[in-house]
């Protein structure tokens, strides 16, 4: 694999507000990389090279990272242009303390509303997000398993429908919070674009699903996307969202 020659590789799935986060970490800083889609069948294939089921893994100097937020850690230290980490230790912790809200509050939930409400939407908006950059034989292949990979993606994330109102409710608090946070600012702390601005736009992209996102959206889901995050187009985030990928989001 090229990681053995030094040049980082990243597993990563198309779709995933995580590992959109890595995929911009690595543009942003400008490292020299390479980029392997897994398709609808990868939790497989990653098991059996690493025992991790989920993407992003970045592979690197004979080792492999997993976790979003533990990868930036690695291409920070091991990376240090363009750095993401603000040099001013308060502001680092104040950043530090935003990502692990995202991660751990902000990111669960808005894939289970996002998935959960596309399920119920359509079997074609379903699979065309799932199946962003996938060869057709494997849209097919999950349309005739639909029933079965429903039942499966749900008990892998250990979510059902009765959640989705419940996720709903913690994208809204995030919202708020970020909005809190935000105030009359332009970054989320200090006075330049951050890893904390990086994980927020990432992960509420499905929202404003931007010119600047690297893989195109499926017409089907994509209009469903829209109508399910309608309510929360008037919302200050949304047009900070498409002003952060404007401005920071190179390829």
């Amino acid at each position: 694999m090229d990681n053995i020659m030094g040049k980082p590789v990243l597993w990563h799935f198309a779709i995933s507000h995580f590992n959109e986060k890595v995929r911009w970490a690595l543009d942003y800083k400008q490292i020299e990389h390479k980029k392997q889609l897994r398709f609808l069948g990868y939790p497989i294939l990653n098991y059996l090279k690493t025992k991790q089921l989920s993407t992003p893994i970045l592979f690197h100097n004979k080792t492999h990272i997993l976790n979003s937020s533990d990868i930036i850690c690695y291409l920070e230290k091991t990376y240090p242009q363009k750095p993401l980490y603000p040099t001013d230790r308060a502001q680092r912790e104040k950043a530090l303390e935003l990502v692990e809200y995202f991660d751990t509050e902000l990111g669960p939930s808005s894939r289970a509303f996002l998935i959960g409400s596309l399920f119920n939407t359509s079997k074609e908006a379903t699979i065309g997000a799932f199946g962003m950059c996938a060869p057709k034989y494997q849209k097919k292949m999950v349309s005739a398993l639909f029933p079965l990979f429903k039942v499966y993606y749900h008990y892998r994330h250990q979510f059902n429908a009765n959640d989705i109102g419940e996720a709903e409710a913690n994208v809204q608090r995030a919202i708020d919070r970020f909005e809190m946070e935000l105030g009359d600012k332009d970054f989320l702390v200090g006075d330049q674009f951050s890893v904390a601005d990086l994980t927020a736009a990432a992960f509420f992209y499905p929202m404003v699903q931007p010119e600047q996102y690297p893989y195109p959206f499926d017409p089907v889901a994509q209009k469903a996307i829209e109508k399910i995050f309608e309510p929360f187009e008037s919302r200050r985030l949304i047009k900070w969202v498409r002003g952060i990928y404007q401005m920071y989001r190179v390829s």
